[in-house]
């Protein structure tokens, strides 16, 4: 008697990765969750609790706000890099969900490493100082002191942190264009006895738009 199965829905191999990533990201971050609890607890007993939610605010929105700034700057690179190695991300299913956590993780540590989110907070809340604190100015450049306490520190931060996002979008359209031109010579770099230095050359670099 033949036996039938009942066709039912496979789980891809991308919502697998993608779920045991969420199961560790939550293993790995327990700690710390629990941590945020107890503070929150503590917190109510002393009626603050608003209080708490705005350092939160205060502590997470600068790096928040940098690192989708960061990813959209490299996701954008990404793309335009497989384009001009003649593909797609949108051909690769799997190797975009990937890319696409890899990236934002890459945006967050470059976030991490150069924002500062109380340089942040405090040129922020200058923005509301009254005239009187900025009565004094240097005898050279006719610049007040809350320039030198809040604006110079926060424009010191930007600038470092644009100049890493740039180094990593360059880094990235580099290093995506070429893997996917060489994805079809493989075989014959297997067979090489040394390596040609040509294969780091991104032919028609100096061609790209971006």
């Amino acid at each position: 008697m033949p036996i039938y199965e009942l066709p039912g829905k496979r789980r891809s191999p991308a919502l697998r990765i993608t779920l045991l990533f969420l199961i560790l990201l939550v293993l790995i971050s327990a700690r710390s969750i629990a941590s945020y609890v107890i503070e929150i607890e503590w917190w109510r007993e002393l009626g603050q609790l608003g209080t708490f939610f705005s350092m939160l605010y205060y502590s997470i929105a600068p790096t928040g706000a940098a690192t989708l700034l960061a990813f959209a700057v490299l996701w954008l690179a990404h793309a335009r890099a497989l384009k001009f190695a003649g593909t797609r991300i949108g051909e690769h299913k799997i190797y975009a969900r990937i890319s696409t956590l890899a990236l934002l993780f890459v945006g967050w540590i470059l976030a991490a490493g150069s924002i500062d989110t109380w340089t942040v907070v405090r040129f922020a809340g200058s923005r509301g100082l009254p005239e009187a604190a900025s009565q004094w100015h240097d005898a050279i450049f006719a610049r007040p002191l809350s320039f030198y306490l809040f604006d110079l520190p926060f424009y010191q931060m930007i600038r470092g942190y644009a100049g890493g996002v740039a180094i990593a979008a360059i880094l990235v359209y580099w290093l995506a264009a070429r893997g996917w031109q060489l994805r079809f010579r493989l075989p014959e770099m297997r067979t090489m006895q040394e390596i040609d230095p040509h294969i780091f050359r991104l032919e028609g670099g100096l061609e790209s738009r971006f």
